[in-house]
This record gives structure tokens, C-alpha cells and sequence, in this order.
């Protein structure tokens, strides 16, 4: 006879500490990802967006192997993360609750990725157009439907 599920889902610390055996099944991790409400997996970026990225600065014919692209996305995953803590802690150094995009870029220098800060300031200026422009038109969207 199967052991009952309330059994299985308790371990003694017995177990913990020798070390026993995992016997995960997709079922116990899920009962366990409700218990501790995030699991690690849902922290990667997701896999569309790096496979969009990875493709643009790739050949049109090239092929990207589905190793190859989990090993992009939880690397990408956690330089993200990395940058983001260190840009962080410069916001909360200067009593700020927001990163500001002057943090990122610090952050990025003191990384020792200061080749990318030219191209991300660009960016930056572009998007930072782009989104005035579109405060703009919904302003002015927005002014001409109250007439």
C-alpha cells in the first residue's frame, strides 16, 4: 500500500540532515512552491524574450539548441539580478526606494561592464524620447476629447 500524501509531504529532521534521497515528484514541488510562494524558476526572465534577443545578433539560418537557450536565460537571469542588487544599493545608499537609471549605470561600472555604458545611454535617450513623445500625444489626445 502507497504511503498516505500527509505522510510523504513530512520529513524529519532526521532525514534533512543525513541527507536521504530525494524523492520529488512534480506534485511535491508543487505543494511545496504554495508553501514558500515563489520558486526559483519563476525568477528567470522569460524564455521568448531571450530567444528574440539571442536571435537578433545571430545568422537568420542559425539554430539554437534548447540547452543553449535554458543556459542563456538563467544567465541572463542572473547578471539582471546581479546588476540590479548593485544598482540597489546605491539607491538605498542615497535613501531612495527607486533605481534610477544613473544607479544601473554605476552599477555597470563598478561590475567592470563599463564597454557597455556608451551604448546603454543611448538607449536610455532614445526610449526616454519615445516615451515624452508619447506623453504628448496622449495629453494632447486626452485635451482635445474634452472639447
Amino acid at each position: 500500500m502507497p504511503p498516505r500524501k500527509s505522510d510523504v509531504a513530512k520529513a524529519t529532521s532526521e532525514e534533512v540532515a543525513v541527507g536521504a534521497p530525494s524523492t520529488s515528484t512534480p506534485a511535491k514541488e508543487a505543494a511545496h512552491k504554495e508553501k514558500d510562494g515563489i520558486n526559483i524558476e519563476d525568477l528567470n526572465l522569460p524564455k521568448s524574450i531571450v530567444t528574440r534577443l539571442a536571435k537578433s545578433v545571430l545568422p537568420p539560418s542559425t539554430q539554437i539548441q534548447g540547452n543553449a537557450m535554458l543556459a542563456m536565460t538563467k544567465s541572463a537571469t542572473v547578471f539582471v539580478g546581479y546588476l540590479a542588487a548593485h544598482a540597489n544599493e546605491y539607491a538605498q545608499a542615497a535613501n531612495r526606494k527607486t533605481v534610477a537609471p544613473a544607479d544601473v549605470l554605476r552599477a555597470l561600472e563598478d561590475l567592470e561592464f563599463g564597454e557597455f555604458r556608451p551604448r546603454l545611454e543611448r538607449e536610455l535617450e532614445v526610449f526616454s524620447e519615445n516615451a515624452a513623445r508619447k506623453r504628448a500625444g496622449a495629453a494632447k489626445k486626452k485635451k482635445g476629447g474634452e472639447k
